[in-house]
């Protein structure tokens, strides 16, 4: 039995937009997006019905295109300056959400909330007890 295999198929920033324009312009209608979006654009790969859906519902739930995401375009390495900054971001505005400190710095969402919470713990007034207690 063969195994396929199926691949990330990203599009550019540009390509996305255009998706979303050409989708708009189908009210919706996924099927004449597709046929309207190889009639603009006879020189790009044409993608399906289902990425011009998830690329609407992408943008509408939370504002972001699919290729923001790609991991290799970040930084990995987390220094002492993004650290001081995403602490510093928290302490001037702690309701702001870890998405949006993460979309501004650009860093992955998870860092910037593992060392908010461990900032938090640290300021905590249980922090010393718990430690206590170990």
């Amino acid at each position: 039995m063969e195994r396929f295999i199926k691949m990330l198929r990203t599009f550019t920033h540009e390509e996305y937009a255009d998706m979303v324009y050409v989708y708009g312009c189908c009210n919706g209608n996924a099927n004449a997006a597709v046929d309207e979006y190889r009639r603009r654009y006879p020189l790009r790969r044409t993608p399906n019905r289902a990425v011009f859906t998830n690329v609407f519902c992408a943008l509408r739930e939370c504002g972001t295109l699919p290729s923001v995401h790609v991991s290799s375009e970040g930084r990995s390495i987390q220094t002492v300056e993004e650290r001081e900054e995403i602490v510093s971001m928290v302490q001037r505005s702690p309701t702001t959400s870890t998405r949006h400190i993460a979309s501004r710095l650009r860093v992955p969402q998870s860092r910037v909330a593992n060392i908010a919470l461990r900032w938090l713990v640290s300021i905590s007034p249980s922090a010393s007890t718990t430690s206590a207690l170990r």
